[in-house]
Formats: C-alpha cells, sequence, structure tokens
C-alpha cells in the first residue's frame, strides 16, 4: 500500500454523471488487482475531510478510475483539472479470486448494474488473459446509465445488456437476464459468478 501524490492525467466526462480519470500511479497500478479499490482526497482543504473510496478501473495508460457524481467530494473531484495532484492511497482490498484452469472448463459470467461496472473491466481483462470462457452482462434503469459496453464488448463476444425501460437491450432486470443465461447455456461447466452493482440487485 502506498500514499503517494498522483498527477492527474485527464479527467473527463463518461456519459451522463459518470467521469474517467487517469492518474499518474504508477508504483500503485502495478500491484493493483482486479476487485481493488484506492482512496482519494477529492481537495487540497479540508472539506470534504474524508478520502473517498473509488475501485480500480483499468491500469493501461496510468491508474484510471470511473466514478459517478453523487455528492459534493466527487462533484469536486469533477472539477479537478489535467496536471494537477491528488493525494491517493491504495491498492486496498483483497481483490477478485480468479478461477482455476481444470478439465473442467470453468467460465465466468460477469454481472455489472450501473456505476457497479467499474471494477468488473479490469476483471474481464484478467479472466480472458488467462482464457477463461467470460459472459458478461450489464443492467441499468434505462440506456444512457449503461456504462463499460464498448471495453467488454473488446474482450468478449458474449455481451448482454438489459434496461428496465427497455430503452436498449432486453426490458427488465439484470437478474432475469441471468437466470435466462443460465437455463439457455450448457450446465457442464464449472461457473464462478462475479457480481457488483446496487444491493436490490445483488440480492
Amino acid at each position: 500500500m502506498k500514499d503517494i501524490k498522483a498527477k492527474i492525467l485527464s479527467n473527463s466526462k463518461a456519459g451522463h454523471a459518470y467521469y474517467k480519470m487517469v492518474l499518474d500511479a504508477s508504483c500503485i497500478a502495478k500491484s493493483a488487482k482486479p476487485g481493488q479499490f484506492v482512496q482519494i482526497k477529492c481537495s487540497d482543504s479540508m472539506e470534504p475531510l474524508l478520502r473517498r473510496p473509488f475501485s480500480v478501473y483499468r491500469v493501461k495508460r496510468g491508474l484510471e478510475i470511473l466514478y459517478e457524481v453523487v455528492g459534493k467530494g466527487t462533484e469536486m473531484l469533477s472539477r479537478r483539472q489535467k496536471g494537477e495532484y491528488l493525494s491517493v492511497l491504495g491498492p486496498l482490498g483483497n481483490g477478485f479470486i480468479l478461477p482455476r484452469t481444470t478439465n473442467s472448463e470453468p467460465r465466468a459470467i460477469i454481472i455489472a448494474g450501473g456505476i457497479g461496472a467499474a471494477p468488473l473491466v479490469y476483471l474481464a481483462e484478467e479472466l480472458t488473459k488467462n482464457k477463461i470462457k467470460t459472459i458478461v452482462l450489464i443492467g441499468a434503469k434505462t440506456k444512457e446509465l449503461i456504462l463499460c459496453e464498448k471495453d467488454f464488448k473488446n474482450l468478449t463476444s458474449e455481451v448482454y445488456v438489459s434496461t428496465d425501460d427497455g430503452t436498449y437491450g432486453c426490458k427488465g432486470l439484470v437478474s432475469s437476464l441471468f437466470h435466462k443465461i443460465l437455463k439457455t447455456t450448457e450446465s457442464k461447466f464449472e461457473t464462478i459468478v462475479y457480481v457488483c452493482g446496487p444491493a436490490s440487485m445483488l440480492r
């Protein structure tokens, strides 16, 4: 775990109230695992006092995070500019456990709800790198809230989308799509499911 001053390489809007930030934080990125997170101080002042947690989205050009503006801290973060510095602590957390490749041909099903897609892109990259068959299900309330579809499609051909209001993909909850996928795919696979999203979706 490192506590560093990281330079902002970019901070841009990624749709609706979502933003993507890239940080020059190689000492954190090189040891980060899918599912881990960092704590970021959103301003240089005492307000807000506490750091905010953000999942590691990717470790490409730098340490990348994907976040939604939902309160004072993330609103202040959205106004930070390229070239500025942020106090970043991480990587934190245990991360996801990757399935072991066996004769039973393991597969992974990723279920992403809203901003819950953020830590799952890095996971999908590691799964496909390890030649694990990967299916991705993305759910959101409406089309404009769908995140990371292109990222996932660059990794696997099996990406399915559902929206509560039917404006994109299948109409209905992503949990219903999950049950449908289980019923219509072969049962010979040893399956591990990774989920990140609202508590109601997790239930």
